[in-house]
């Protein structure tokens, strides 16, 4: 009989996760640890999702409700102050707690200070949970850390890595909780793995921490977990959740051949690999794109030469031109990681990221982070070294939050210049580009700024003047003129009959803080002016960052979260409507926030018609559109 026999698996969940499924965690390594150990317990269960709407107070419920005698707690850096509460809650229920994941293999000795922590798994979590749950802790475990009697703390040796990956278990699914109306096998954006681990050592990357050196499962072992997450009638989105899976061509062919031998074409799948591996498999990518293949991740990480070599990422930038064009030809989109906050960088340097991505065509594709010394890597220790990390606040620590400072810039100035690259490849130029007229391009601007207001909440706690700056750098960054030719949707059309011209003033700080987004339609040609002045408040409405604020404060980072899974193609609008109402709450929070905010610049605008005086902010010139046929740039 097993040491320990009622088990709960939990992901601590992070501060801030884009609403994207490319960062949505589906606990697909909880499923394989629960695998592993399902026939030594009597029960194993995950009892909450991180995407809960409040994921503490459920856990707080779960253990009540079950008699758990361990709990295991997976963290990454940015979730580790929520794994710290999740310990407190479980010690207080009197279970025994263990930590792992990449931040406690990295820092053991920190997590183990905490009272409520037991022992800590480092590296791959399987074998030393198992031989914990079957004889308890002792020295004889390989990768476990753990708290003697006395209290001090015992490093046991590190566990050996798993050569074969095809002896483990299909990954354990079926106990997966509730998130968002769907539970365990019926999630419609899932993870799966194919690999462990990668053949480089890039100085800023965690993976060499956890997984080390490359491990591929066979393609028909993968294949067969793949099968088992087909559905015909939902087309679901899945990640195969490997740092380079097209690094071997051959077996990258064989997944395919035996994907279309099983006709397993109903999924819609994104992936991450190095740009030497797309051009490796060049060759493959009509089939790559037939199997529904939509999007292909690559790390680009930057333009600049110098510091490409430092970060030993090896490959040159030919090869990442190469690889992009590659992609573009075969229609599969991309996203393309840049990383600015390098040591020696100024900021005329990180001005020139955004640059490079409209040079080689990224524009809306280039996703920029700024450099997060991670523990356990070289970077982590190079900037610790220098003394430039200023916060060791691990919410922040989420490849978006400015943590360091550089040789010859701030802290602050690294913030504002990781607004101004995203405003400049994903600002108004894309939406105006993406979306069917105005009202579609005012509604991105509501969304783009509730996102940046979350945004800028990863960024740790500063005046109101930074946190405008921060806002207004992203928006700064696209001012411009634009015109295209599109047919207008339904809505369009409304607004084009009744508003041939119309106004919109954001106000980010205040009223010298202001721009003005001016829109002219005429048929089907349409023309959208965005400049840092208004000229007349006449016909204007004027939208606050304090109105956004109320919305971004009554919607959390779970509801946004919420609100991506609904909108996902999955299943027919049959069961979006029905997955709509099991997370009716989030439309009721989102609605009363969004009319109240809608209340206030309708009052703004029913004032400004009455006393439509001048109202002047930045340069005085004259923003009315130009006529058809002059300054328009076509798109």
């Amino acid at each position: 009989m097993s040491y320990f026999k009622r088990i709960a698996l939990v992901k601590s969940h992070q501060k801030f996760e884009p609403v994207d499924p490319a960062y949505t965690t589906d606990i697909t390594e909880l499923c394989h640890l629960g695998a592993f150990i399902e026939k030594d317990v009597e029960h194993i269960s995950i009892p909450i999702s991180p995407y809960n709407r409040d994921p503490i107070k459920a856990f707080r419920k779960s253990l009540k409700s079950g008699e758990y005698d361990l709990v295991g707690i997976s963290a990454m850096t940015p979730g580790y102050n929520n794994a710290r509460e999740y310990a407190r809650i479980a010690k207080e229920a009197g279970t025994y707690v263990i930590m792992g994941g990449y931040h406690p293999t990295a820092l053991p000795d920190q997590v183990l200070a905490d009272p409520n922590v037991d022992a800590v798994v480092r590296g791959e979590g399987e074998l030393p949970l198992r031989d914990l749950v079957l004889h308890g802790p002792s020295g004889n475990i390989s990768g476990l850390s753990f708290k003697e009697n006395g209290g001090s703390v015992q490093h046991n040796p590190p566990a050996a890595l798993i050569e074969e990956l095809d002896q483990l278990p299909m990954a354990l699914r079926d106990i997966r909780p509730d998130r968002f109306g769907e539970r365990g096998n019926a999630y419609s954006v899932d993870t799966i793995y194919s690999s462990r681990g990668c053949i480089a050592k890039c100085t800023f990357c965690a993976n060499d921490t956890m997984n080390q050196k490359f491990r591929p499962r066979s393609p028909e072992n993968f294949v067969d977990e793949l099968e088992q997450l087909h559905d015909k009638r939902v087309k679901k989105l899945i990640k195969f959740f490997d740092s380079i899976f097209m690094f071997d061509p051959d077996r990258v062919e064989k997944i395919l051949e035996l994907m279309f031998r099983r006709n397993l074409t109903n999924f819609r799948i994104f992936t991450e690999t190095r740009t030497d591996d797309v051009i490796r498999c060049r060759h493959l990518m009509k089939d790559l794109k037939r199997i529904g293949f939509e999007k292909i991740l690559i790390g680009i990480e930057s333009p600049n030469i110098e510091t490409y070599k430092k970060l030993r990422k090896g490959g040159s930038l030919k090869k990442h031109e190469q690889a992009i064009q590659i992609l573009q030809e075969a229609n599969i989109r991309m996203d393309a990681f840049l990383i600015i906050g390098h040591p020696h960088e100024t900021e005329q340097d990180i001005r020139q990221y955004p640059e490079f991505a409209k040079r080689v065509k990224l524009d809306h594709q280039a996703v920029y982070f700024v450099m997060t010394p991670y523990p356990g890597t070289q970077i982590f220790q190079d900037y610790e070294k220098r003394k430039l990390i200023e916060s060791f606040d691990w919410d922040n620590y989420n490849n978006f939050g400015a943590v360091v400072r550089l040789e010859k810039l701030e802290r602050s100035t690294l913030r504002n210049l990781l607004s101004h690259c995203h405003g400049s490849t994903g600002g108004f130029s894309y939406w105006f580009q993406k979306q069917p007229g105005i009202v579609g391009v005012i509604v991105q601007l509501f969304y783009m700024t509730v996102f940046w207001l979350y945004f800028y909440d990863c960024q740790g706690e500063d005046t109101r003047e930074e946190k405008n700056e921060f806002i207004w750098s992203f928006f700064r960054a696209s001012y411009g003129h634009y015109h295209k030719k599109r047919k207008p949707n339904r809505l369009g059309k409304v607004f084009q009959r009744f508003f041939k011209t119309f106004q919109l003033r954001f106000e980010i700080g205040g009223i010298t803080d202001s721009f003005v987004i001016a829109f002219r339609a005429q048929g089907d040609d349409f023309w959208m002016d965005v400049q840092p002045y208004v000229q007349t408040a006449d016909r204007m409405l004027t939208v606050t960052l304090d109105d956004m604020s109320e919305i971004q404060r009554t919607l959390s980072m779970s509801d946004a979260n919420g609100l991506m899974f609904l909108c996902e193609d999955g299943g027919g609008p049959f069961k979006r409507f029905r997955r709509c109402l099991t997370c009716y709450p989030i439309f009721w929070v989102l609605a009363k926030a969004f009319f109240k905010c809608i209340g206030n610049i309708g009052v703004r605008y029913l004032n400004a018609v009455s006393d439509p005086s001048p109202v002047h902010t930045g340069n005085p010139t004259n923003c009315n559109l130009a006529p058809p046929g002059t300054r328009g740039q076509r798109i």
